[in-house]
């Protein structure tokens, strides 16, 4: 696979990313049902300035597919909002994982400390992923959950994470060019 800064003309990419999710994921990534990105959508999740708003690709090298992308949007001067999503052939091989570990690189670089989402209740993947970064907060309300981290300056495998290692380790290795 292939991870890089998301690009202009991505917009082919992102739909038919879109195209491959379920239901599931689909409404877990947008909180709401979706299943085309309007002309505007498309420029305004592929025209990042990769400072305030940053995108991050991981594509497939056997076919040239998206397979998950990693976004910031600063919200606040040392806040960001963050998105993860992977497609559903793909989740649960460690792409959402390197996603944001490369991404929490590139908000460092950007003086961004802190990740703020909000998901749906019961969304367990995007829970646990980022249950992962440091002081890690929770608050539900109803049917949403709003969590909070810590940019961590240095990425730590804990031991819940030792055992996904080998798959990182693998999709690291067919990262060609990883930033």
């Amino acid at each position: 696979m292939l991870l890089r800064p998301i690009a202009l003309d991505d917009g082919a990419l992102l739909t038919s990313a879109l195209e491959r999710m379920g239901d599931t994921t689909r409404y877990r990534r947008f909180l709401a049902q979706r299943s085309v990105f309007t002309d505007v959508e498309l420029e305004y999740l592929t025209d990042v300035d990769h400072h305030d708003h940053e995108a991050l690709i991981a594509i497939d090298m056997r076919d040239g597919e998206a397979i998950g992308v990693a976004r910031y949007i600063r919200i606040a001067p040392r806040t960001a909002e963050l998105a993860v999503t992977v497609v559903d052939d793909w989740q649960g091989h460690g792409v959402g994982s390197l996603l944001l570990r490369q991404l929490a690189k590139r908000a460092r670089r950007a003086d961004i400390d802190r990740f703020v989402a909000v998901t749906v209740a019961g969304n367990e993947p995007a829970l646990r992923l980022l249950a992962r970064l440091p002081r890690a907060t929770r608050l539900a309300a109803d049917a949403h959950v709003q969590l909070g981290a810590r940019v961590p300056g240095r990425w730590k495998l804990g031991p819940r994470r030792r055992r996904r290692r080998q798959t990182l380790n693998t999709v690291q290795a067919l990262t060609p060019g990883a930033p």
